[in-house]
């Protein structure tokens, strides 16, 4: 077996934090079924606040049973994520239908 190279004060990252926070970066939020998962929702909780500190950016999470969702409280903070934001908002009011 190698040498164990030391990540000083950084732990590696859980695949939870890592699909977690590819959801906030891509969305500015994060939903998952933490039963679905087989974690408990403080983990699940825990794993998005982690992918929060490593964005650098404000997050809060709310759960309701076993589902578990993550939203950061700055999206959108600049114009990338505001288009992002704005052309989903448009497809939702795109699949609304109108009779």
């Amino acid at each position: 077996m190698g040498e164990v190279i030391g990540l000083g004060d950084r732990q590696p990252k859980e695949p939870l934090q890592l699909a977690i926070q590819g959801m906030l970066t891509a969305t500015g939020s994060a939903r998952g079924d933490a039963a679905e998962l087989g974690v408990t929702v403080e983990a699940w909780r825990k794993a998005a606040r982690a992918a929060g500190r490593e964005l650098g950016r404000p997050l809060q999470t709310v759960a309701s049973g076993t589902i578990v969702h993550a939203v950061l409280k700055d999206w959108p903070r600049d114009e990338a994520e505001r288009r992002i934001h704005d052309e989903a908002m448009w497809a939702a009011l795109g699949s609304i239908s109108l009779r």
